[in-house]
């Protein structure tokens, strides 16, 4: 596997924006929006003074708490579940092959485990103190990076109403399981810039729901076989010999799944 931290993608981002005469404004905050007069108008906050700024078309990119969303009353269905993920960075000095990602099996859940580099790999999973499932004679050093998270699998109502737009975590939520958390919202910005090029912006939810509909199900599907608390997802992980007679077979939809190219 290779491995781009999101720190690296940004600066990418930001350098490109930057060539492009594209200003990226920080500590600014989008706080309400005015749509019953001509032109609209977005309230922007920053240096503690609010701003009024005319705009033909708003796209909320503003994550899983979206303001644009919520200011829009626009509804954000799904599954919430209740068990706590463990989240590390963590200095590992053992046997398994760096150049690879791996999940290490347990009845009552699972461990995701890759290299960032170096020395340094990031570990996920559903257990309380993950580190404790490290492979045999690793020696744990130093963590950088600590956090818990719950799983939400959700999908706005609407993708698109009027001249507003939302995309990545602001119209979909879902476990980090299957690594396309990112990937779906560059695609969600592509599409949408296409469209408004093209004044198609109504066109939005009819053309993109069905994929990230599709795509959604099946992270929720995979996420559940990993660390499900359910029999079914207790007796995969307990069968291991099912699971490698499966896995090559699996192996290329798998592939194309996480690319994005299925």
């Amino acid at each position: 596997m290779l491995i781009q931290p999101q720190k690296e993608s940004e600066e990418i981002l930001l350098n490109e924006a930057l060539a492009r005469n594209i200003q990226v404004e920080y500590d600014t905050e989008f706080i309400a929006m005015k749509t019953d007069e001509s032109p609209h108008k977005a309230i922007i906050e920053s240096n503690s003074q609010k701003n009024e700024i005319p705009y033909d078309y708003l796209i909320g990119a503003d994550g899983g708490k979206s303001r644009v969303r919520k200011l829009s009353d626009i509804s954000y269905d799904g599954l919430q579940y209740d068990e706590e993920w463990e989240l590390y960075d963590v200095e590992l000095e053992m046997e398994l092959n760096r150049d690879e990602g791996h999940i290490r099996f347990f009845p009552e859940g699972s461990v995701l485990m890759i290299r960032l580099y170096d020395n340094v790999w990031r570990v996920a999973g559903r257990m309380d103190s993950i580190l404790n499932y490290m492979p045999k004679k690793s020696k744990i050093g130093k963590i950088l990076w600590q956090s818990k998270f719950r799983i939400h699998h959700k999908i706005a109502k609407k993708l698109s109403w009027g001249n507003i737009g939302i995309i990545g975590d602001a119209a979909h939520l879902h476990s980090p399981v299957g690594a396309r958390g990112m990937n779906l919202g560059i695609e969600d910005a592509y599409i949408l810039s296409n469209l408004i090029h093209n004044n198609n912006l109504n066109m939005f939810d009819e053309i993109r729901r069905p994929y990230i509909t599709k795509t959604v199900n099946g992270i929720n599907n995979l996420t559940m076989i990993l660390a499900g608390n359910n029999k079914r997802a207790e007796f995969l992980r307990s069968n291991l010999g099912i699971i490698k007679f499966i896995a090559p077979l699996a192996m290329p939809r798998a592939r194309k799944f996480i690319l994005g190219i299925n």
